[in-house]
């Protein structure tokens, strides 16, 4: 009982603070927040619950088996890491409590599991079994929550883009040519369906046609943050010195300014003494 109280204050306390620092609280969406609380209560009742639940119907216990499995497989593939490590490193590689054990060694131990789930994403990706997990659970998640960040077009044939400076006198685009090209990129295209800009830096043309807001700048009280498309794993467009200017010029750009000192709150002191 103490374990789920400890879960619920934990969940009120998550939403509490996201909702204490909004700016926009009415436009939260307490639909979205219900949906998701709910698909963790019903999930965390089938996992817990699923043995006793069974008894009354089989079918009920069949989230907790799906689960059990999904976790014995990650299981599996961890041994699968600790017998590689073992291999090279030697009982370096034993985490403490196995026997032989020679104490706690970060590089031996937790590193090796590191780059091989690294691996075994990339390969994944590769071969396009994760994009379809992904799309999937996506295409789920949409269903039962009614979000949809599918609201562009992309592809991936590395067509020539053209990133067209649309501010040219921007400090991001400081040494810069008017337009900057690259041979071979994945495309995204236009509807991109996020908050409009502050400022729009850089607007990308690709060869198939479609075109593409891709420098984007946003000020948020005293932050800075700039958006930039350009950039996908089969294409190394960040060896593009181009591309390495414009990071570098977005770095100083929204790097802290030196500010006066700014008072807030109660201030008792009038600026200006009334005039008696």
């Amino acid at each position: 009982m103490i374990d789920i109280l400890r879960g619920l204050i934990g969940m009120a306390a998550i939403i509490g603070m996201a909702y204490a620092f909004s700016k926009h609280k009415k436009h939260i969406n307490w639909r979205l927040v219900g949906t998701g609380l709910s698909i963790q209560f019903v999930l965390a009742i089938f996992i817990l619950k699923g043995r006793d639940m069974a008894a009354v119907w089989a079918p009920l216990r069949w989230p907790k088996d799906f689960f059990s499995w999904v976790s014995s497989f990650f299981v599996i593939v961890l041994e699968f890491t600790t017998e590689g490590a073992k291999f090279i490193f030697g009982d370096l590689a034993l985490s403490p409590g196995m026997e032989d054990s020679l104490g706690n060694f970060f590089a031996f131990q937790v590193l090796p599991t590191i780059i091989f789930f690294a691996s075994l994403t990339a390969i994944l990706y590769h071969y396009g079994i994760l994009q379809k997990l992904v799309k999937y659970m996506a295409k789920g998640m949409q269903k039962l929550m009614g979000t949809n960040s599918g609201e562009l077009k992309w592809r991936e044939i590395g067509e020539k883009e053209i990133l067209w400076a649309v501010s040219p006198s921007h400090p991001i685009l400081r040494g810069l040519p008017e337009k900057i090209v690259i041979e071979h990129e994945e495309m995204y295209g236009e509807f991109f369906n996020i908050p409009d800009p502050d400022e729009l830096v850089l607007i990308s043309w690709f060869g198939g046609g479609n075109v593409f807001r891709s420098g984007l700048c946003y000020k948020r009280g005293l932050g800075k943050l700039f958006y930039f498309r350009p950039g996908h794993e089969s294409f190394p467009i960040y060896y593009q010195k181009e591309v390495q200017q414009i990071l570098i010029n977005a770095a100083n750009w929204a790097a802290p300014a030196q500010l006066p000192q700014i008072t807030t709150g109660h201030t008792p002191q009038p600026i200006v003494t009334p005039a008696q």
